[in-house]
């Protein structure tokens, strides 16, 4: 039978109001499927921390900082019934109220210039935090039966670390089948499984100057699985550890915008492909001094400027020369080994609404909204380590010694097929404007990007896009209807909006491959080009009506593809029976 334990655990620390920050710690013991072999157990470890710090409340504490908050109020000045201009109030020669006004007005001095550089240390206005941590492990060939909460209290197995989610080792399974814990069955064929999800984000929110908002966005995500073979192979062998195998994905926010807006054209070669090819040599150059086992150079004479065991399509050469020239980095400098350990790099998203606080654009718009946006991840959707890796592997960089004999290069202590990178302006530029005549009007520019290096054949495939969008917008007050309704012209109760939006497309998708003379071949791409009026009038709280057209034109740009065109057009009534 199952004896499943599940322990929950929940601390939450706040200091006063300015920082909140729980940590949930669960654990879980199970028993599953006795059997001649033992008994597989499993235990489970689950890691919340949620985090807030809110500096504005940070910085009102203190008097200073609180007059160069972008939220601090502007004194209100008090004003005389009967007198022009709002002038302030005077109280008579002697009066002491007039005395103690005026010496605090003394003590408190204007905000001048240097708000602009107090104000640039105070921008930090809120910084929040969510990590999560899953951990799981499957132990088969267990020989004890757990009693009561999962505990074999006469073997004091599994032991309390176990049951409260210790996540155990190389070690601890050496040292329990030692023990006699773990069936010493040669025919024990069950895997060792370990399994990790790691997830963080973090925001924080910036305030320059007031209605200025930037916010920075981190994110990553990363899995790791272990599973092996833990048993003895023969009746005359001791315990080993058999076929292991680590396999995963990771995630992370990434800025590749220095390569974003250089130029990519078919039958063109790219500026940044062509670095990507050159940068080889210089990582192979690289690898090969930290690599003790690198002797000499590679082993075809035509390519004299890469090391041994680093050739022009090694793993190993090539994910840091795609990161450099994609990101826009100097190859001499970036790091040699894989992106799973870096800190994510900030993406970011900027609103301004502050243009209408200006005179003169007060008179003419009630709303003015600018934005812009970033978003950028670097993903490798799956790896997983190489059974015949020998040498030694580190978090960052491994040392191969070992040389496949049909490529030349070192084997790898990942396997790693493809990496990816996608990157979105969402938008580059947005505008969004209310004027005062209840005109609306939007204006977007958008564009997005997507990598995706395979290192099975070598071909990158390039993906672009770019959208522009202007939209208006009105609403029709007392609106006179175009007919007669018994010989007399009616006017409607309730407003008409009328929104139109006009929009164009442009993408392509190219793929390249190294070590081809070959410029970039278009595989995919169109234009398009949509037109969509919208006229909406709602007659009461249950009854509503929408007038529609949308035409839309798709124009390939490769040859084995057509141009489509699409229209679409009617009335919608809607009806509600509800309240």
């Amino acid at each position: 039978r199952d004896l499943p334990l599940s322990i929950r655990r929940q601390r939450q620390m706040c200091i006063r109001d300015r920082t909140t920050a729980p940590l949930v710690l669960d654990s879980a013991t199970n028993r599953i499927a006795p059997s001649k072999l033992g008994n597989t157990i499993s235990n489970t470890q689950n890691i919340a921390l949620n985090g807030e710090l809110n500096f504005r409340n940070l910085y009102n504490k203190s008097k200073t900082l609180k007059r160069y908050d972008t939220n601090a109020a502007i004194p209100a000045r008090k004003k005389v019934p009967g007198k022009k201009g709002g002038d302030e109030e005077e109280g008579e020669p002697g009066d002491k109220t007039t005395d103690t006004k005026k010496a605090t007005t003394a003590k408190t001095k204007p905000i001048g210039m240097e708000a602009y550089l107090i104000r640039i240390p105070l921008m930090l206005k809120r910084v929040s935090l969510n990590y999560t941590e899953n951990h799981n492990t499957i132990l088969p060939g267990y020989l004890f039966k757990p009693k009561f909460m999962g505990q074999d209290f006469s073997q004091a197995a599994p032991g309390w670390g176990f049951i409260f989610g210790y996540q155990p080792d190389s070690s601890w399974l050496n040292s329990k089948a030692q023990d006699g814990w773990i069936s010493s069955d040669t025919t024990l064929n069950y895997m060792f499984v370990q399994n990790t999800n790691k997830n963080a984000t973090m925001r924080a929110t910036l305030e320059p100057f007031k209605d200025l908002l930037i916010d920075l966005n981190f994110s990553r995500t990363n899995s790791d699985n272990i599973s092996e073979y833990f048993k003895r192979p023969s009746s005359n062998s001791g315990f080993e550890h058999l076929s292991r195998m680590e396999f995963g994905t990771f995630t992370t926010s990434y800025i590749p915008i220095k390569t974003s807006f250089i130029p990519l054209e078919p039958n063109a070669f790219s500026e940044t492909f062509v670095q990507f090819a050159q940068y080889r040599e210089t990582i192979s150059q690289r690898l090969g001094d930290a690599n003790p086992n690198s002797i000499g150079d590679f082993i075809n004479d035509s390519l004299p400027n890469y090391r041994m065991g680093y050739g022009p399509f090694s793993t190993d050469v090539l994910i840091p020369s795609f990161l450099a020239a994609y990101g826009g980095k100097d190859p001499n400098t970036i790091g040699l080994g894989l992106p799973i350990n870096q800190f994510p790099l900030p993406n970011w998203r900027v609103t301004y609404n502050g243009l209408t606080k200006i005179a003169w654009a007060k008179k003419i718009w009630s709303a003015v909204n600018i934005s812009h946006a970033y978003n950028s991840t670097l993903s490798i959707a799956t790896f997983s380590s190489s059974l015949d890796f020998v040498g030694a592997s580190g978090d960052e960089v491994s040392f191969p010694s070992k040389i496949d004999s049909l490529s030349g290069n070192f084997i790898s202590y990942y396997d790693i097929p493809a990496i990816s990178i996608t990157e979105q302006f969402a938008p580059l530029i947005g505008i969004d404007m209310t004027w005062k005549n209840s005109l609306t009007t939007k204006f977007e520019y958008k564009r997005s990007r997507n990598l995706s290096m395979s290192f099975l054949d070598y071909q990158l495939t390039e993906s672009r896009s770019q959208e522009i969008t202007a939209g208006i917008g009105y609403k029709f007050r007392n609106a006179t209807l175009p007919f007669k309704v018994n010989g007399k012209k009616q006017r409607l109760k309730n407003d008409i909006t009328f929104l139109m939006s006009v929009s164009y497309g442009n993408g392509i998708t190219l793929s390249q491959k190294l070590n081809q003379l070959t410029p970039a071949q278009a595989t995919a791409g169109m234009e398009t080009l949509s037109f969509s009026p919208t006229f909406d009038y709602v007659v009461n709280n249950r009854l509503s009506i929408r007038l529609f057209f949308d035409k839309r034109y798709t124009i390939p740009k490769i040859s084995n593809s057509y141009p489509i065109r699409y229209t679409n057009g009617g009335v919608t009534i809607r009806f509600t029976l509800g309240q």
